[in-house]
């Protein structure tokens, strides 16, 4: 059975050890807005400072957390075990090289490029992607616009 209702994407959770640092890089770098920030209790883990901010065009949020005490991401991991990997943001095909520019002036690394070819992705074009870091190795991955089986190839 499938399910009943429509659902829709609406945040992701990323664990910051610094969360005023992890707010402002997220403004500068991809102009998510503050929307919100308080303390925050969870089990297993205590109290925190916590923020909601938001994608400049949709209604995606990211949701951090600033919890004392936690160990830091350990990207040597990151293709050998299950779990959340990255988020993925993406541009129109036109922007990209105005992406790419921009986070290059801003001194941010470009950890991987990549094309990926058509018969791949089943587009007509290519896809240009790339990934980067938020300050605490989180991964980001930036993609030009995909939508994975529309395309009627």
């Amino acid at each position: 059975m499938s399910c009943p209702v429509t659902v829709h994407p609406h945040h992701v959770g990323i664990f910051s050890s610094n969360l005023d640092r992890t707010v402002v890089w997220w403004e500068d770098i991809f102009s998510f807005k503050k929307m919100f920030e308080g303390p925050f209790f969870l089990p297993d883990y205590g109290n925190a400072r916590m923020a909601w901010i938001k994608a400049p065009a949709d209604d995606f949020y990211i949701e951090l957390y600033d919890f004392p005490g936690l160990e830091p991401f350990n990207g040597q991991h990151y293709w050998h075990e299950y779990g959340t990997k990255h988020v993925c943001l993406y541009v129109q095909d036109d922007q990209w090289d105005t992406l790419i520019k921009h986070l290059e002036e801003k001194g941010v690394t470009i950890t991987v490029r990549a094309e990926h070819p058509p018969e791949k992705l089943a587009r007509p074009t290519s896809c240009k992607v790339a990934f980067v870091n938020d300050p605490d190795g989180n991964t980001i991955e930036l993609q030009q616009s995909f939508t994975p089986g529309e395309y009627g190839l």
